[in-house]
């Protein structure tokens, strides 16, 4: 029987978390407390047998994607059962108390192939699947040449009053099935995403396209290099607004002498990877996403 578990000390925690560490490709040694979840903000349920941690599953409401932030069981225990069980007591207790209409689980955390069982496990519960593509770039110094500006378009440093119309363009523009933006959402996106201090993208960190007086595209960056907002409105792709937004973005993130720079697609957008890569970037790895809607 699942039961709910306290993710700040439950028992056998931290040895089936060294097991994901060892299985899911990262290297070297387990860092000290190591969880691919926030302990903190997330609520654990776990599957004892006869006193010994068989599987664990950590959950988390979020306004736009309730998720389901961990699930693992141990190699000598993944029966169908068992992982049935985990999903269904996430799901049954998102959909209690969770907070919008999507619930989804990241396996960002992981690098070595996925397991089947995990896969076949969660698509018994109904859940769909995507991809997500996590790239990397070393930067030279001084940064590559910057693309050129299309025709007709300028691309400013950001500026905070430009939030709301930074937001329209993102909710123009289509994400994987599983997401969805609203505007509290988008705000919040960019938020988590900014520097503690005013402008939000200071020193270029931010890039803004504008055509006729109106943003058609954007790009940011946080302060440690991974570039995590690259939109560009519908009406306005295939014209190179995106080289030129993110090259000037590289630019200015090399002034501030950052030497890597990742960046995160899916493989719903394969127009995006081929972009990125043209850019220098290469695929470091792709991970698994699942979803559920409600």
């Amino acid at each position: 029987m699942v039961e709910r578990d306290d993710t700040t000390s439950a028992r056998g925690l931290e040895t089936l978390l060294g097991e994901a560490w060892e299985e899911c490709g990262r290297r070297g040694r387990m860092p000290a407390a190591w969880t691919p979840f926030d302990p903190a903000r997330a609520e654990g349920a776990a599957l004892r047998e006869r006193g010994k941690l068989l599987g664990y599953v950590a959950i988390r409401p979020t306004v736009g994607m309730d998720s389901i932030e961990f699930l693992y069981a141990r190699r000598d225990a993944r029966r169908d059962d068992v992982l049935d069980s985990l999903i269904a007591t996430a799901v049954a207790r998102l959909r209690e108390v969770g907070l919008t209409r999507i619930i989804y689980a990241g396996y960002g955390w992981w690098r070595a192939p996925f397991p089947d069982v995990f896969a076949r496990a969660f698509a018994r519960a109904g859940f769909g699947r995507f991809e997500g593509v996590f790239l990397v770039r070393p930067l030279e110094r001084g940064g590559p040449e910057a693309a050129p500006v299309p025709p007709g378009y300028e691309v400013v440093d950001w500026r905070d009053d430009f939030l709301d119309e930074v937001c329209d363009v993102m909710l123009a523009s289509p994400e994987p099935e599983a997401l969805y933006w609203d505007m509290d959402l988008c705000r919040r996106s960019i938020l988590n995403a900014a520097f503690p201090s005013r402008p939000l993208f200071p020193d270029g960190f931010g890039q803004v396209a504008f055509h006729a007086g109106r943003v058609a595209g954007f790009t940011l960056a946080s302060r440690h290099g991974y570039v995590n907002h690259v939109y560009t409105h519908p009406e306005h792709r295939g014209k190179g607004l995106a080289p030129a937004l993110v090259t000037r973005l590289l630019r200015a993130l090399a002034r501030k002498g950052i030497e890597r720079v990742s960046i995160l697609t899916h493989d719903t957008n394969p127009r995006a990877v081929a972009i990125y890569e043209r850019l220098g970037f290469a695929i470091d790895f792709c991970y698994p996403q699942f979803y559920q809607k409600r």
